[in-house]
């Protein structure tokens, strides 16, 4: 079992990102469907719907140098979705289609620039998880 994910990686479809200090969490959801007919039961009765991939934070140390840094800025600008991959440090990965939805520039005083990122999982291909690849 693997406790710390310091050695936790994330990259696009140009290589590694750099400077990543927090990558968020990941979770995914299902929308339900109500299918309540009529009858005497008083509950409500439902079945799945689709799933909705999510989003993905990502705090980068700012660096206006690094170029897998301003690639995240060009991808938001664009709209242009890209393909991700998060490898976790057991060697599991987790890969999607995303595109970037959000970016912010944080500044505090005595504490380091962070660029943060929404990358949101777009659903054209589902995301796989090796862990569960045969």
């Amino acid at each position: 079992m693997t406790c710390a994910g310091k050695k936790t990686t994330i990259a696009d479809s140009s290589g590694n990102i750099t400077n990543v200090s927090e990558i968020g969490d990941l979770s995914f959801s299902r929308a339900s469907i109500e299918d309540t007919t009529y009858g005497p039961d008083e509950w409500q009765t439902f079945c799945p719907g689709l799933i909705d991939g999510g989003s993905v934070d990502i705090t980068l140390n700012y660096d206006s140098a690094d170029a897998s840094n301003n690639r995240f800025v060009t991808l938001f600008l664009s709209g242009v979705p890209d393909t991700y991959t998060i490898t976790f440090p057991d060697a599991t990965t987790l890969e999607f289609s995303g595109f970037v939805m959000t970016a912010g520039l944080a500044q505090s005083i005595g504490d380091l620039i962070q660029r943060t990122f929404t990358v949101k999982i777009d659903g054209k291909t589902i995301p796989v998880f090796s862990e569960l690849t045969p």
